[in-house]
């Protein structure tokens, strides 16, 4: 066993753990520890160097994340079976200079103003690679077509701590994005003779569109101030309506309590169905977070959805669904017909994540760094730029929404901000025929901008306005 002596600077800005991984990492690359040879214990290390135990456990979790080494139980650290390109130091140096440059000028432009400090990717990375050293014979396997088992758990857990709603692990079904559980809906309502089915106006447009195309009668109810209009409910009378009472998407409405109990009451009278969309709810800045609509059912009226893909990465395409029993009845005697289209690495990845803790701090996170975003992006406005822009709502989500004053069409802004590497989406696109006048408004998303940089990008968004 070879003995790890680094010199290491004190006095260096550089983290002491960077500078033990980076004297590990030369290491290896250079061939002077080679594969499978056993690493000094972390114990060993310690009392040799003086460095804390928990900065080499740092170092060693690096290293084990980017495949340099690897663990086993009860047996400690050794060095993994690694191929390098031989070439010299010279060579390589050169290398890495040529291949920074070619990042800097082949950044897309939709990535020019982007945030990638958000999302934990290092934490991420070492729970996948947990599910890739230790799960390899549940890898060899097809995916659960009901969603892995150990993460339907978590989520049951997840919900019920933070949303209050109490399901069991079989009561869910996981999916690839939203997409894929609006679809299974579609056929699951229908075998229980479900024809009609009514959405908030403005509302989220995917799952009205996935809907029809499965020849649903489909229609709209305008919102009020603080939700869905009851009496429209009540005269509309569809089988099933679909609601997002925590955070109505793009208003970012909340229904209130007494509300929330009439659509229930609706909902149990007449022996119809609640989709109710989670759709953000953690992503709430002012006041207390609201319980879900599902919390309250207590006649199992409500299918509850929920989606990662917002408070994690869009890329992370996990979704899911609450069933009532009735439904869980005819899924179960049809999901065999089906397979599972999320990836099962993702799945056991998102459990483990979840299971240490790191979503739950994840979301406490990024919960206080957007809402940072959001009121920093809407102090600019209101202090600079209230001759050509309003701020309409900014308490909650992703977004602001902006109304522009200057008789811009919605369309235009919204074309020249997206062409700028900045995401926009026009508010006129999720109206259905409101009979009210609409004023021009967009939905400006700060979630993955730099806020060192809102200054500069307020600016330019200003200039396409006027």
């Amino acid at each position: 066993m070879k003995e790890i002596l680094p010199a290491l600077d004190y006095s260096s800005e550089e983290p002491l753990y960077h500078q033990l991984y980076r004297y590990i990492k030369n290491e290896i690359e250079t061939g002077r520890l080679r594969p499978d040879e056993k690493l000094p214990s972390i114990r060993s290390i310690s009392e040799k160097t003086g460095v804390s135990k928990t900065t080499i456990q740092t170092a060693y979790d690096q290293l084990m994340i980017e495949g340099y080494i690897y663990s086993r139980m009860k047996s400690g650290y050794y060095v993994s079976h690694i191929i390098l390109d031989e070439v010299t130091e010279d060579e390589h140096e050169e290398g890495k200079g040529h291949h920074h440059a070619q990042e800097e000028t082949a950044m897309p432009d939709q990535l020019r103003y982007h945030d990638d400090t958000s999302f934990d990717f290092i934490k991420w990375k070492k729970c996948s690679n947990h599910v890739l050293t230790y799960k390899t014979m549940e890898l060899l396997t097809d995916a659960e077509v009901q969603g892995e088992l150990e993460l339907r758990q978590g989520i049951a857990k997840y919900v019920y701590q933070s949303r209050g709603v109490y399901c069991k692990a079989e009561d869910i079904v996981v999916g690839a994005g939203v997409q894929q559980i609006m679809i299974m809906l579609c056929v699951l309502l229908k075998k229980l003779g479900k024809e009609s089915i009514s959405f908030e106006n403005p509302g989220f447009m995917l799952s009205q569109n996935i809907f029809r195309d499965y020849s649903y009668d489909v229609t709209s109810i305008d919102i009020e101030e603080n939700g869905i209009n009851i009496d429209a409910l009540r005269e509309i009378d569809p089988d099933i309506v679909y609601i997002s009472p925590s955070h109505q998407f793009p208003t970012g409405a909340v229904m209130p309590v007494a509300k929330r109990m009439q659509v229930l009451n609706w909902a149990m009278e007449n022996e119809k169905y609640i989709i109710e969309d989670d759709y953000d709810s953690e992503l709430r800045y002012t006041g207390k977070p609201v319980p879900a609509l599902k919390g309250l059912d207590k006649n199992d009226r409500v299918i509850y959805a929920g989606s990662f893909s917002s408070t994690l990465l869009p890329s992370i395409r996990i979704s899911y669904m609450v069933m009532p029993e009735p439904i869980k009845e005819v899924y179960i005697s049809m999901k065999n017909n089906y397979a599972q289209g999320c990836s099962k690495v993702d799945q056991l990845t998102l459990s483990r994540f979840m299971k240490e803790g790191h979503y739950q701090k994840h979301i406490r996170r990024i919960r206080r760094i957007y809402a940072e975003k959001s009121i920093l992006m809407s102090s600019i406005i209101k202090r600079k730029y209230t001759d050509v822009m309003d701020v309409v709502s900014s308490s909650s989500g992703l977004y602001i929404i902006v109304e522009i004053k200057t008789g811009r069409s919605e369309a235009e802004v919204v074309e020249k901000i997206n062409a700028a590497g900045i995401k926009a989406t026009s508010f006129s696109h999720y109206v259905r025929g409101l009979k009210r006048k609409q004023r021009p408004m967009f939905m400006l998303y700060f979630f993955n901008l730099d806020i060192e940089r809102f200054e500069e990008i307020m600016e330019v968004i200003a200039d396409i306005i006027r």
